[in-house]
């Protein structure tokens, strides 16, 4: 009796580490497989006023999800998809920016009395990942200084995927259009 529970332990335990490795890897895959290309996040912040709002997130599936007001600063999660050509499109597109000249935190491009934003884009692409914060990216009192090509690049491109799942566009109109 006692050797049948001398085999049986140690057998169940390897049988339990190689369960709990193959479920690790399985995660690990399914992760990988719904990585993100691109995201954006806002933060608002005022006198009295807190606000953070997914803008939008792409991963490699295809998958798209944002925020969008329900009411007084509440946000619901909304999910889509887009096909993966066209994901393949956004991936070229942020392939072909050049980055070298954005860092951490950049701005603040245009000058606010009362309400700042906080614009945090996350990118990965093949040549690697890049997460940085934009202050004030969108029209205020007046411009504080030019947004810089590749930074705006990468705005634009948020924008674009965010107006094709919702067709609300975001407040970049001019900064998108006119190429600053």
């Amino acid at each position: 009796m006692r050797n049948d529970h001398a085999i049986v332990r140690p057998t169940a335990v390897v049988l339990c580490t190689f369960a709990l490795i193959a479920m690790a890897r399985g995660s690990r895959e399914q992760a990988s497989s719904s990585s993100v290309v691109l995201e954006a996040t806002n933060f608002r912040t005022g006198f009295k006023l807190r606000e953070k709002e997914l803008l939008v997130r792409l991963t490699n599936d295809g998958t798209v999800e944002w925020d969008e007001s329900v009411r007084d600063s509440k946000y619901a999660r909304r999910v889509g998809t887009i096909s993966s050509q066209e994901v393949e499109d956004i991936r070229k597109s942020l392939d072909a920016i050049d980055k070298r000249g954005i860092r951490p935190k950049m701005g603040p491009y245009y000058y606010v009395l009362d309400v700042r934003d906080e614009l945090r884009l996350r990118v990965e692409t093949a040549k690697g990942g890049l997460r940085f914060s934009v202050k004030n990216p969108w029209s205020g009192l007046g411009a504080a200084k030019p947004v810089p090509t590749e930074v705006r690049l990468i705005i634009c491109e948020a924008s674009e995927l965010r107006t094709k799942m919702t067709a609300e566009p975001l407040p970049l109109e001019r900064l998108c259009e006119s190429g600053q």
